[in-house]
């Protein structure tokens, strides 16, 4: 099951349930955001108008924040950004 956090001042409440194991992000997260999820044993993702279109800089942020999953309308393209990424980086 996973929580909404709408907007940044949502995200600890979200955090908190009990009852979840995801939190939904609608906004980017920050990497200490997604510190805290880890900390809490739960996972992140992120959709809507944050990352739904081809927003490749915020697909970014939100990997390089730590994000579990992103949510696009764009996948093939998330996924060539990442795969670029992760070249990059070897």
């Amino acid at each position: 099951m996973a929580t909404v956090a709408n907007k940044p001042g949502e995200f600890s409440k979200a955090l908190a349930d009990p009852d979840s194991d995801w939190v939904y992000l609608r906004n980017l997260p920050s990497k200490e955001e997604i510190k805290a999820v880890r900390q809490a044993n739960k996972q992140a993702f992120i959709a809507g108008p944050a990352v739904g279109g081809r927003l490749p800089e915020n697909w970014r942020q939100a990997a390089d924040a730590g994000i579990d999953a992103i949510l696009t309308d764009d996948p093939l393209e998330l996924r060539a950004m990442l795969r670029a990424s992760a070249k990059a980086g070897d």
